[in-house]
């Protein structure tokens, strides 16, 4: 089950390509902007300090959403598109366990979702501006990990929710925009 997930993957050469380079543009332009903000930024002045400060949590919010929603959106449309074949019945029917279908694309999706954070996170947390300390930046990068496989375990969720793999794929990178939303502007409220 896994072997096949992996060739449906190497089939769509065009997302596999996108999942992968995506992460790796949106951490160069991440660090070219905080770049460009440290240059342009007046140490003295405190309210610039505190509008870039709430500013960084709102514009990583958007780019690590843009990062997970191809993966996303190949989870659920796979799913879907499962189940509108009727794959997972027969799997089922042949003795493959519900166990074992899941495990599948939460391992290969898994593993490419933490390869997408590690890259993520070495682009963030080799930026200074955003982690003075490198024990924050280290967190961060294990917060990606668990962030990737927590997406991956409620794109598995949301899929239920979809009968048209189109319109799942459609809808599936956006998904993740809406939680991630209310979470920053928890974040960025509560902080001081």
């Amino acid at each position: 089950m896994i072997k096949m997930n992996i060739k449906a993957k190497l089939r769509k050469k065009v997302s596999f390509f996108f999942e992968i380079a995506v992460p790796i543009f949106i951490g160069y332009y991440i660090k070219k902007l905080t770049d460009k903000a440290k240059e342009n930024i007046d140490p003295n002045d405190q309210d610039q300090k505190m509008y870039i400060k709430m500013l960084i949590p709102l514009v990583l919010n958007f780019f690590i959403s843009l990062v997970y929603s191809p993966s996303v959106s190949f989870v659920v449309s796979g799913l879907v598109k499962d189940k509108e074949t009727k794959m997972k019945e027969n799997l089922k029917i042949m003795g493959l366990s519900r166990l074992s279908y899941s495990l599948s694309y939460f391992i290969v999706q898994g593993l490419m979702s933490a390869f997408v954070s590690i890259v993520m996170a070495l682009f963030i947390t080799t930026n200074d501006f955003i982690f003075p300390n490198n024990g924050q930046a280290f967190l961060f990068g294990i917060i990606l990990v668990i962030v990737a496989l927590a997406n991956t375990a409620f794109s598995m969720t949301f899929s239920t929710l979809f009968n048209d793999s189109k319109l799942a794929q459609m809808v599936g990178g956006f998904i993740l925009v809406l939680p991630f939303t209310i979470f920053m502007s928890f974040v960025v409220g509560t902080t001081p």
